[in-house]
Formats: C-alpha cells, sequence, structure tokens
C-alpha cells in the first residue's frame, strides 16, 4: 500500500503540467526572467541556470544545474535541478526533484521533495503539507498542514499544525521551538531527541524496532524517468510520438535490431577506442550510444502507454493520455523486484532497436 502511494506521488507531479496547453519554452545555456517582467502563461524553461526575478502567472517548470526563483510563481512550480533556491512567493504547489532544496518565503499549497538536502528557512511559511522522500530535512518555517516522509535526518524547528508522520533512519530531532498540533508518529531506530519545552499537542507513537528502510534510490531513479519523459515530451513531441508508435507497431525487428545493437555496439567502441585512426570515431560512437541508450529510456513509458491504450482502442494514437498511462505503469512495475527491471530492459531494448531502425532510414533519406 505504501509503494502505492509512493507511485500515485509520480501522478501528482506530472498531471497538472499534461493538462496545461498555451506555455512560453525557453531553452538556453542561461535562462533569465527579469525583475519587471511577466510571463502570462506557463513557462518551461531548460539551462545551465534558470533564474525567474520576474513574475509566471501559470505553471512553471524548470529543468537545469542551477534554479533560482526569486520573483513570483502565482500556480505551480516544478523543477529538476543539482540545486534549487526558492526566495520567492510560490502561489500553490512545489515540486522539486533535487540534490539539495533551499525554501525561503511562503507556498501557498503542498511542498513534495525528492532529494539530498532539505531547508525551510525561517522565512518561509508552508500552508501545506510537507512531503520530503531523500536525505537531510531541517525545518523552521511554519507548517501549516502535516510532515510526511522518509529522511535521513530531520529537525523541526518551528510550528507544525498536523501530524508528523514520518520514517527516519539516523535522528528525529525536536527543538525547543517546535510545536505540532497534532500527533507525532515516526518509525527510527534511533530515540526521538526532544527538547522539555517542545509542545505536542497529540499523541506520541514511536515505532523503534519496526523501521525498514525505503528504497530512495530507486525511488528517485524513477521519479527521473518519469520527469525526464514528460521534459522530452514537451520538447520533441513528434519524434516521441514517431518512436513510441513505431516500437508498438514493429516490436518484433525493433527488439531483434536493439539486441545487435546494444550487444555489438560497445564491442565496435573498443575495437576502434584501441587504433590510433579509429579513436576519434570511437568517442563519437561513445557519445552516440550512451544518447541513444538514455533517450531509449526516456521513451519507454510513451511506448508502453500507446501500447496499453491501443488495447482498450485500436485506432488510439500517441497522447499526453497514453504518456500519463505509460508513467503510472512504469512506475508501479519498477517497484516490483527483478520483474520490473527484467520488463524496463527489454522494453529500453526494443526501444533502442527502433531508434537505430529510423536513424538508419533517415540517413539514407
Amino acid at each position: 500500500m505504501r509503494k502505492l502511494r509512493l507511485t500515485l506521488l509520480f501522478a501528482i507531479f506530472l498531471l497538472p503540467s499534461l493538462l496545461q496547453a498555451e506555455t512560453v519554452l525557453r531553452s538556453s545555456d542561461v535562462v533569465v526572467v527579469n525583475e519587471g517582467q511577466t510571463v502570462v502563461e506557463d513557462l518551461y524553461a531548460k539551462g545551465r541556470s534558470v533564474n525567474i526575478s520576474g513574475t509566471v502567472l501559470g505553471d512553471f517548470l524548470a529543468i537545469g544545474g542551477q534554479v533560482t526563483v526569486n520573483g513570483s510563481i502565482e500556480s505551480d512550480l516544478m523543477a529538476l535541478a543539482g540545486v534549487a533556491q526558492i526566495h520567492g512567493p510560490i502561489k500553490d504547489d512545489l515540486r522539486l526533484l533535487a540534490g539539495e532544496v533551499v525554501i525561503g518565503d511562503a507556498v501557498g499549497g503542498d511542498i513534495f521533495v525528492f532529494g539530498g538536502v532539505l531547508n525551510i528557512l525561517s522565512t518561509a511559511e508552508v500552508k501545506g503539507d510537507v512531503f520530503f522522500f531523500g536525505g537531510e530535512a531541517s525545518i523552521h518555517g511554519p507548517v501549516g498542514g502535516s510532515i510526511m516522509g522518509t529522511y535521513d535526518s530531520l529537525h523541526i524547528d518551528s510550528s507544525v499544525g498536523g501530524n508528523v508522520d514520518v520514517k527516519v533512519s539516523q535522528s528525529l530531532t525536536l527543538s525547543a521551538q517546535a510545536k505540532l498540533g497534532g500527533n507525532l508518529s515516526y518509525s527510527s531506530n534511533t530515540d526521538l531527541h526532544r527538547e522539555p519545552s517542545t509542545e505536542i499537542k497529540g499523541d506520541v507513537v514511536a515505532n523503534t524496532n519496526d523501521y525498514s528502510s525505503v528504497p530512495i534510490q530507486e525511488l528517485t531513479l524513477i521519479f527521473i524517468l518519469l520527469f525526464g519523459t514528460l521534459v522530452m515530451y514537451l520538447l520533441f513531441r513528434s519524434d516521441v510520438d514517431t518512436f513510441a508508435s513505431h516500437s508498438c507497431r514493429y516490436y518484433k525487428s525493433s527488439l531483434l535490431v536493439g539486441v545487435a545493437v546494444t550487444l555489438l555496439a560497445p564491442v565496435v567502441i573498443i575495437i576502434l577506442l584501441y587504433t590510433i585512426l579509429g579513436s576519434l570515431l570511437g568517442l563519437l560512437l561513445v557519445s552516440v550510444y550512451l544518447v541513444c541508450l538514455m533517450t531509449a529510456c526516456l521513451i519507454v513509458p510513451a511506448m508502453v502507454g500507446f501500447m496499453l491504450h491501443r488495447l482498450f482502442e485500436r485506432k488510439a494514437k500517441p497522447s499526453l493520455t497514453s504518456l500519463l498511462i505509460g508513467s503510472l505503469f512504469i512506475g508501479i512495475i519498477l517497484l516490483i523486484p527483478s520483474f520490473g527491471i527484467l520488463f524496463f530492459v527489454v522494453a529500453a531494448t526494443c526501444a533502442v532497436g527502433s531508434i537505430s531502425i529510423l536513424f538508419y532510414k533517415k540517413v539514407l533519406e
């Protein structure tokens, strides 16, 4: 049941973007919305550095090494980033997959974070719930809802209007400023560190012998896959539709070619790298091979979703609906030990074959 709930979080993350039609797309090494500028539609941004100092009236989706928000986001913010610095108000939900997250302003909805470090500053205020799955988290700003998730360590130094229901592998600390309006339920292998002046209005339930770690790394990889598929679909929709459609209609030939390419390409690359004249070509093939594998992995949800959609509607075409279906299906399948990985490898191999066939046909043209 818990794995199902975690999988549904993926749908919560993806669904708002999939339902939007009008967007502004900006892709560059550095993407900037300056102070005083206003983006009236949804904004999708991709770059090494993404900096928003103006106002975005719709949703904001970003992918980048550094994502910084000093302006105002009037709807949802969704980002895949190495570091995410949020120092402007977010009127609705905040959904992040990042190595490090710092939140220093108001969030009008819920916060969903998969990442290494989460720091909610005292200048921040969260109206909704906080969901965190990852490493260390420090919460110094007030939270109107509940705090849930799985943590390496959690430090609460503020008021929490709802419950705290968490799994902690290392340490759970409640400071003197912590005020919990609901229950505290935690599973941990260590004792709770609680100051005498900490206020807890509800019950305290400790399951110190019932802690079992959730596969956070696996869940994070799934989340990256699904988020990457969404971004790729937004940027290269026609190409993704073509690959998915070809993989489903010609899955036998695609699978055979995919197996051949996956097994033989590394052999050819190694031979070329050991020759003086072929070393440059070998390096080029390494890049092409890795891009092909990565693209194939990102296509899998769209391909599987299209195949499932056709089971119920024979004349179905690749679409946002089939992408959502495939994303949910892959998210659930990958949580099944052994079988999930095997299924994904076979599907990705089929996608590799489809990419190779279509690329070959394109070259011949």
